[in-house]
């Protein structure tokens, strides 16, 4: 679980971010402010789910849209024990949608090299 405290965050951008000055474009959290105490710029945007919101982090909206999609349309419904594995299947494809071409390699790899799993092991 990520954790968005104030500390969280800072340890994550000191052991991450190379460059003493970078921007970061947020929403308005509050304990992304802590940003500008570790000497970077920071583009606070409150968004409140407006078409206009849609321009200023286009790319966040585009995930969320297309993670919906995928759990309505693929799964029919999502069961909250096992909402971290529909997330990390999201996240590889979001990765990979530019490597088209390495795809089939990584699944076939993924299919030679992984070990059964037993039905006990999958319910837990």
């Amino acid at each position: 679980v990520f954790k968005t405290t104030r500390d969280a965050i800072r340890e994550v951008v000191q052991e991450r971010v190379e460059d003493n000055r970078q921007m970061f474009k947020t929403d308005a959290f509050q304990a992304h402010y802590v940003l500008k105490s570790l000497g970077h710029d920071l583009q606070a945007l409150k968004l409140s789910g407006s078409p206009e919101s849609c321009k200023q982090l286009p790319i966040v909206h585009r995930a969320i849209s297309l993670l919906k999609r995928s759990l309505m349309g693929t799964y029919h419904g999502v069961s909250p024990r096992y909402l971290d594995r529909y997330l990390a299947e999201f996240c590889f494809r979001w990765n990979r949608r530019d490597s088209e071409e390495t795809i089939w390699f990584s699944m076939l790899k993924a299919a030679c090299f992984a070990l059964p799993m037993g039905y006990a092991e999958l319910r837990r």
